[in-house]
């Protein structure tokens, strides 16, 4: 966060406008998402991973919502969604995407200490994969580890189609191909340039859960949804892959866990990309409720499957944080619009 925007937050901090905003917000239940929750000794240096926070910096916001607010299991907001009655004023739910081993080592015990419950959406075809990783942390550790001109080069040499693209282009491009692509792209990017192998810290940041943990979630009473099978991006799907994604990824969450998969997240969750083609192909593969990366408040007349959340930034900062639960971010974006 810049200056600027530091500065304003502080005053507004000081005046009381984040307590009337956190007031005003407290009418419809808020969803949180979070990534990746690691100790800082895991990182190198104390650099932050980008969607990660810090297990103290996790335990001080699950500590505040522990206080202020009525934090609900799966089973209670899918009720709300469902028409079954209303929630006590400042009700919030707290999901994890993706399926990150940390949720399970870090998120978890912090959780419990709580007494919080949430909801863990899983990229199913890399749980219990030791070897592989996410696309996006795949790609994250080439652009860290190699020149862009030298990474853009390669990749356009590699897909023709494109031209060389500014680094900020890079994410877009791999976001508009199917996952196939993205594989035998990535494949080939880290055999060439040497960056095929894990490390130790690598592992602690980007790993999967196996299928033990996430039944150790389920049995701690927590909430498991699909995220697809492989992370796969809808709009860049053709409608038999989405059926594939949706369907595969349920069935297998259901097979290993033996409880009902009834929730899904969209990858990435920006409305650029899940159609409305998308949202009925969630319904028919039998799911009740999917969420989305758009921030807002669930109202009565929120759309079923596409539910707002609310992303939770990756700093440290508690007014930053509760910033976003009452909505004063929005203020902040019209007034410090994003470069």
């Amino acid at each position: 966060m810049g200056k600027r925007k530091q500065i304003a937050l502080s005053l507004l901090s000081g005046s009381g406008a984040l307590r009337l905003g956190e007031m005003l917000s407290s009418r419809h239940p808020l969803v949180l998402t979070y990534h990746r929750v690691i100790p800082r000794d895991r990182c190198a240096d104390g650099r932050r991973p980008p969607n990660t926070l810090f297990t103290d910096e996790f335990d001080e916001q699950m500590a505040f919502v522990s206080k202020r607010f009525n934090v609900l299991s799966g089973e209670e907001l899918l009720g709300y969604v469902d028409g079954n009655g209303d929630l006590p004023r400042y009700s919030l739910a707290i999901t994890f995407d993706d399926g990150y081993e940390n949720n399970y080592s870090h998120a978890l015990p912090v959780l419990q200490r709580y007494g919080l419950h949430a909801m863990f959406f899983l990229t199913t075809n890399l749980i219990g994969n030791r070897e592989r990783s996410l696309w996006f942390d795949r790609l994250d550790k080439l652009l860290s580890s190699v020149p862009i001109s030298e990474f853009t080069e390669c990749m356009c040499r590699l897909e023709p189609s494109l031209s060389a693209s500014p680094h900020p282009r890079v994410r877009a491009i791999f976001k508009s191909l199917s996952n196939a692509r993205q594989m035998e792209i990535l494949d080939r990017l880290e055999n060439n340039f040497g960056c095929s192998g894990k490390s130790e810290e690598d592992a602690a940041i980007y790993g999967m859960m196996s299928w033990d943990q996430v039944r150790a979630l389920a049995s701690a009473g927590m909430t498991v949804g699909s995220h697809t099978a492989n992370h796969q991006i809808l709009t860049a799907a053709s409608p038999v892959e989405v059926r594939s994604e949706l369907q595969t990824s349920r069935r297998r969450i259901e097979e290993e866990t033996g409880h009902a998969c009834r929730c899904f997240a969209y990858p990435n969750g920006g409305r650029q990309d899940f159609r409305p083609s998308d949202e009925r192909a969630v319904q028919d593969a039998g799911y009740q409720c999917a969420f989305t990366q758009i921030s807002g408040s669930i109202h009565r007349h929120s759309p079923r499957f596409a539910l707002p959340r609310i992303p939770i930034p990756d700093a440290g900062d508690m007014r930053i944080f509760r910033s976003h639960l009452s909505g004063i971010q929005h203020a902040f974006r019209t007034v410090f619009p994003e470069n």
